[in-house]
């Protein structure tokens, strides 16, 4: 008789690697404010140190649809929606006035709101996803895809994750997780989705795209929900980088 051996764990990227590799992204993007600190005129600086930072924020996009998709994941784990909605809030209160400081070189600024707001507003979007998932095809595609549309207009209105004066983080956010949350159950379609809108916006965050495509397949039991811990060293980070910018 031969013994019977348990079923080896699935390879490919686990959640937690996922956040490493998209926490580094984020510092990128972070650092390269390092490299050329909002306010300075960028005409002075050499084509190097300015390559480097715009090279750096645009892998920082890369991280957004990992982000999105993680969130999905949880609140289809069954964490209850408004203890996720009232983390977020606190995450962003309390990362704003660095980001302020770190993207605008003042601790209070309108022209840029942290990204995390579009996270916020991605749970208004779940809300109406859950409360109409019994409505009729076409009801919920009207009411879904209105309050969608206002989400984009208040994320462009409050210059969610602003970027070079056009691009708002917050926009491709929703964008993503609308794809993730609505397809889920559609693995080829969902990536096909979120990789080609990705690849439209810039490149840089279909890249993030394709992480999620080698990650461990969702039936395998190893793979756990992340720890708040993740969310709160974004602030922390933030606030050092505060600290150190010219």
């Amino acid at each position: 008789m031969t013994a019977k051996h348990p079923n080896p764990p699935l390879k490919g990227l686990s959640v937690s690697t996922l956040l490493v590799i998209a926490a580094v992204l984020t510092a990128a993007g972070m650092a390269s404010t390092l490299i050329a600190p909002p306010g300075q005129d960028f005409s002075t600086m050499g084509n190097a140190r300015l390559t480097a930072a715009v090279i750096l924020e645009l892998a920082s996009w890369a991280a957004l649809p990992v982000f999105a998709w993680v969130l999905v994941l949880v609140l289809r784990r069954g964490v209850n929606p408004w203890r996720v909605t009232a983390t977020l809030l606190g995450l962003a209160i309390l990362s704003e006035p660095f980001y302020d400081q770190v993207n605008q070189g003042r601790w209070f600024a309108l022209e840029a709101q942290s990204p995390v707001w579009g996270f916020l507003l991605a749970m208004l979007l779940w809300a109406i996803l859950r409360s109409t998932r019994n409505s009729s095809r076409m009801a919920r595609a009207v009411t879904v895809g209105t309050v969608f549309l206002a989400t984009i207009i208040w994320a462009i209105l409050m210059n969610v994750g602003t970027r070079f004066g056009f691009l708002s983080l917050g926009v491709l956010i929703l964008v993503f997780f609308l794809v993730f949350a609505t397809l889920w159950t559609n693995e080829n379609a969902a990536m096909l989705t979120a990789g080609g809108l990705g690849a439209m916006m810039l490149l840089m965050p279909g890249l993030g795209v394709v992480l999620l495509h080698y990650r461990k397949p969702l039936d395998d039991a190893s793979w756990a929900l992340p720890k708040q811990s993740w969310l709160w060293a974004y602030p922390v980070v933030l606030g050092i980088t505060a600290l150190v910018s010219p």
